[in-house]
């Protein structure tokens, strides 16, 4: 599924913008710090996490669905929450993490209460995260890649909705194991390596390459 470019001024007015150098200086703190100066009202703190992540969560939403107006609100309402709520969200030291597992049940939520998806969507999800590379990746690769690519995207497709979304936040989204478990809701940081084990071997058994073969050639 194709995915475009968040604009700032979705719900981000002229006040908010500071200045440049501010909201880049914010990019040398720890992500603890960043959250907490965020949580205690700081507007320069919410700017650069917007800026930060609105893209990685808008990509993250498309692989549920391709519907960019409904992206577009639910990603506009996730950040008007965060900000009206900020006093009383939890503690992290990873935004990115914190902010996509959230943006996961929101999402979730919307699809589901969308009138146009009530009668196509089930509970499983079963149709969603096809990964499908990008027409930029795939044009970029043509020449050199063009049988691995389709291999990749072929292999992908026979994993479990569950299966491609653990490959998904773990190879492109980098989270750790325990991430992954904390995503889940899994008990122990070991059902999730066998998520992401068993994906792998399903990958490499059934079409006989590696995948971080592959993920290197999205890069």
């Amino acid at each position: 599924m194709k995915s475009e470019p968040i604009p700032n001024e979705i719900f981000l007015n002229s006040s908010d913008n500071r200045s440049d150098e501010k909201i880049i200086d914010m990019g040398s703190f720890q992500d603890e710090k960043i959250w907490s100066k965020f949580k205690s009202g700081d507007e320069e703190a919410f700017i650069y996490i917007y800026n930060e992540y609105a893209n990685t969560l808008f990509k993250y939403g498309s692989q549920f669905t391709s519907d960019t107006d409904l992206l577009k609100d639910c990603l506009q309402d996730f950040f008007i929450y965060l900000r009206e709520k900020r006093t009383k969200l939890g503690d992290t030291e990873s935004i990115k993490f914190y902010l996509l597992k959230s943006f996961r049940r929101r999402v979730i939520v919307y699809i589901k209460q969308s009138k146009k998806y009530q009668n196509q969507l089930n509970d499983s999800f079963t149709n969603s995260f096809p990964i499908e590379l990008s027409h930029e990746t795939k044009y970029i690769n043509q020449q050199t890649h063009e049988k691995q690519l389709k291999l990749l995207e072929k292999g992908l497709a026979k994993l479990n909705e569950r299966e491609r979304e653990a490959i998904y936040i773990y190879y492109f989204q980098d989270l750790t194991y325990d991430q992954i478990a904390d995503f889940f809701n899994f008990s122990h940081v070991s059902s999730a390596r066998r998520l992401v084990y068993k994906a792998l071997s399903k990958l490499k058994t059934g079409f006989g390459f590696s995948l971080l073969i592959a993920v290197a050639l999205l890069g």
